[in-house]
């Protein structure tokens, strides 16, 4: 989707609030799509886990600790 890609280009943005208000939106999609929805994502995250540039390292490390903090990444269980 190009509104997803959009989120992925603001991460790395130099103004923090706008890398953590692209985090927030992140964690929302993959709250409300699930994290198989966005493949892209995870390979966005850790290609910004290793950079040597501070705001694109601050902009990864914050959008996986909201998608994380929401237990976005984890397993969802078979409805009963």
């Amino acid at each position: 989707m190009p509104e997803q890609e959009s989120l992925l280009l603001v991460l790395p943005h130099p103004l923090k609030p706008l890398r953590h208000t692209a985090g927030t939106c992140i964690s929302t999609v993959v709250s409300a799509s699930g994290i198989a929805a966005w493949p892209e994502l995870v390979a966005a995250l850790l290609q910004c886990l290793h950079s040597d540039t501070t705001h694109v390292l601050d902009g990864g490390l914050n959008s996986l600790y909201k998608v994380c903090a929401g237990g976005l990444f984890l397993p969802q269980s078979p409805p009963s």
